[in-house]
C-alpha cells in the first residue's frame, strides 16, 4: 500500500484507520480468490466478455490500479435491447501529453454503454444512465466503480457502521458471508 505524504497530513487517527482499511481491502480484493467475483456480483456485476480494442475509447481507458479488470459491467436488459455498463476511467481530449500536474485534470469518471445488439459503444455521464444511477447515485467520488463501493462498505464493516444507503440488511448479511468465506 502506497499512501502519498501529502494526502495523510489532514487524517486524523480515525480518518487514517478508515483509509488504511479501505485500501487493505484492495489487497484482499485483488489477491483473495472468488472474493472479489463473489462481492462484485453481490452488487449486481457480471464479467463480460470485451474486445475493447474496438472501441474508440480504447487508447484512453485507465486501469483503476485497485481493480485490474476492466470487464465488469452491470447488464440492462430492456425488452429485446441488451446493455453492457462498464464504469471506467480515461484520460480527458487533449491530455494524452501528461503535462497536467494534478492526475484529476487528465482523467475523468463515466460510465461506457455498450448495446450488445449493435456493438455501439458510447461514454455517458453518470447521471444519465438511469438504471445505474438508481443503483448507485448517492456515493460521489469513484462510486460508480464496484471495487470503490465494495472498499467503502469493508471499512463500514470493520467500525460497525452502516452508511451506505444500499446495505439493508440483507445485502450486509452476504457481504459478511462472502468476507468470511473469503
Amino acid at each position: 500500500i502506497v499512501l502519498p505524504v501529502n494526502k495523510l497530513e489532514n487524517y486524523d487517527d480515525r480518518a487514517l484507520e478508515g483509509l488504511l482499511a479501505h485500501e487493505v481491502f484492495h489487497v484482499l480484493s485483488r489477491y483473495g480468490g472468488t472474493l472479489r467475483e463473489n462481492l462484485y456480483k453481490l452488487l449486481g456485476y457480471d464479467q463480460v466478455s470485451l474486445d475493447w480494442g474496438k472501441y474508440e475509447i480504447s487508447e484512453r481507458i485507465l486501469v483503476n490500479p485497485d481493480a485490474l479488470d476492466t470487464r465488469w459491467a452491470l447488464i440492462d436488459k430492456d425488452g429485446h435491447d441488451e446493455k453492457w455498463i462498464l464504469p471506467i476511467i480515461f484520460l480527458k481530449d487533449g491530455r494524452l501529453d501528461f503535462h497536467a500536474q494534478d492526475i484529476s485534470e487528465r482523467i475523468a469518471f463515466q460510465l461506457y454503454v455498450i448495446n450488445v445488439q449493435t456493438g455501439v459503444g458510447s461514454l455517458q455521464e453518470i447521471e444519465a444512465v438511469e438504471s445505474f444511477r438508481n443503483r448507485f447515485f448517492a456515493y460521489g467520488f469513484m462510486a460508480h466503480h464496484p471495487e470503490e463501493i465494495l472498499a467503502e462498505a469493508f471499512v463500514s464493516f470493520l467500525f460497525g457502521e452502516n452508511k451506505h444507503p444500499f446495505m439493508d440488511a440483507g445485502w450486509y448479511e452476504q457481504f459478511c458471508l462472502a468476507l468470511s468465506k473469503g
